[in-house]
């Protein structure tokens, strides 16, 4: 396949998201400027694992029918972190040259692990180029299994909304938890039990703020460090 590949649309939304995620308690992503951290390097095998057991490629035991609309959502997975990287290191998600088949799908899903893992072994110029391989292969993937790409950018879309009201609804939570501290008052009045609660609550939104501070205080630290 000779056309163009430019997915660059999806990776500035993942990298907008990513932004989002940072203002976040308890969601700070681990990055270093100089190479590829190897939770990093993790982050991706594991859904390309995850996308692997959905496939069954290797199952031959398993006669039950894939589920390709779940399969979908795994590589869109595998996507979010390749495109997570690509941003760090600075990497346009565009592919020029043409998308080879792949001939031999167990060999191509090792030799992309391989790829991967090294990720987390070399510096940054080789990290790039690396990670555009990876890109290239990963697409080679969706190809593969009979997807193109309007059908990863449609499903991409729609796992970045369920993924918005996923940790918006995370930090809900604290609300719900006072809600729920509230009518238990009007339920038993202050007692020993609703205090200690409510000391647990007070505590655990004071640990909140204070990671939320530290996190904004890191970026305003790279964002300074980047100038």
């Amino acid at each position: 396949m000779s056309k163009i590949i430019d997915l660059t649309n999806m990776q500035k939304s993942q990298e907008d998201f990513l932004q989002f995620l940072k203002y976040k308690s308890n969601m700070i992503n681990s990055e270093n400027k100089y190479s590829v951290t190897r939770g990093q390097a993790l982050a991706i095998l594991s859904e390309l694992i995850q996308a692997l057991l959905e496939a069954k490629i290797h199952k031959w035991w398993d006669l039950v029918q894939v589920d390709r609309e779940k399969l979908l959502e795994r590589l869109v997975d595998v996507f979010n972190h390749i495109s997570n990287i690509s941003t760090q290191l600075d990497t346009k998600l565009i592919i020029t040259q043409d998308i080879e088949p792949i001939e031999n799908l167990e060999g191509h899903f090792l030799n992309m692990t391989s790829n991967i893992i090294q990720l987390s072994f070399i510096k940054k110029y080789f990290a790039k180029k690396k990670t555009l391989l990876i890109f290239y292969q990963y697409i080679q993937l969706v190809y593969k299994f009979d997807f193109n790409i309007e059908q990863l950018e449609q499903a991409y879309y729609k796992k970045l909304e369920k993924n918005y009201k996923r940790f918006d609804n995370q930090l809900d939570s604290i609300s719900e938890l006072k809600d729920a501290l509230g009518e238990l008052y009007k339920e038993i009045g202050h007692t020993e039990v609703t205090q200690k609660l409510s000391e647990i609550l007070d505590e655990y939104i004071l640990i909140q703020q204070r990671e939320k501070l530290e996190c904004y205080n890191r970026e305003k630290q790279s964002q300074i460090q980047r100038i």
